[in-house]
């Protein structure tokens, strides 16, 4: 599987063909989308969704939803 990346918006409006986007910041608790999607569709590991669990600015759901492989 490959995936591309994930970008919070934090604030709405248009961003235009050939307007820089710039990263400001990275938690450092940050993790990958590859990484939650091994955690969310192949064998649950512990280490790898307590990981998950504990990033910041992660939605909810997606913590929820990792969390309960490991109860399935």
């Amino acid at each position: 599987m490959r995936t591309g990346f994930y970008l919070r918006v934090l604030r709405p409006g248009t961003v235009n063909t050939g307007n820089p986007l710039e990263l400001k910041s990275r938690p450092e608790s940050a993790v990958s989308v590859d990484l939650v999607n091994r955690a969310a569709y192949k064998v649950p590991d512990a280490a790898i969704i307590g990981q998950i669990v504990r990033a910041e600015g992660l939605a909810e759901e997606w913590k929820d939803m990792v969390s309960a492989r490991l109860n399935c």
